[in-house]
């Protein structure tokens, strides 16, 4: 139980600490943000290259297991529409963001917690 609860806080404080550089990116380098970005990945088992691979379906089954499942989706999604807000060639990433704010919308359907951010986010 103590192991659970320290990893969601844990799990909680890098998804701040990631929400807060995409809404501040400003200011940022771009290697600060490749950098956290890929350790996103490394943290979820995923790459960019799984997103072009993957439908909305599959990720949630991906975390289907995840003792943290909701959280870990919110962190994709996240990760994903930041990917979208970096990315040179918005038209063939496009469904990027698409699907970080279908991922982002379910979270906010099926979690206990209230996210102004989130809510942002889904604009």
């Amino acid at each position: 139980m103590l192991r659970k609860d320290f990893l969601i806080r844990q799990l909680n404080e890098f998804v701040r600490a990631l929400l807060t550089l995409l809404l501040h990116s400003k200011g940022i380098s771009d290697k600060d943000v490749k950098e956290t970005i890929s350790q996103t990945y490394s943290f979820l088992n995923l790459t960019k290259d799984n997103f072009r691979e993957l439908t909305f379906e599959d990720i949630i089954t991906h975390f289907e297991e995840e003792p943290m499942k909701l959280e870990k989706l919110e962190l994709t999604g996240l990760l994903l529409l930041e990917e979208y807000n970096i990315s040179e060639n918005k038209e063939d990433d496009r469904y990027l963001q698409d699907l970080g704010k279908d991922i982002l919308l379910y979270v906010d359907k099926n979690s206990n917690t209230y996210s102004l951010e989130r809510k942002i986010l889904l604009g």
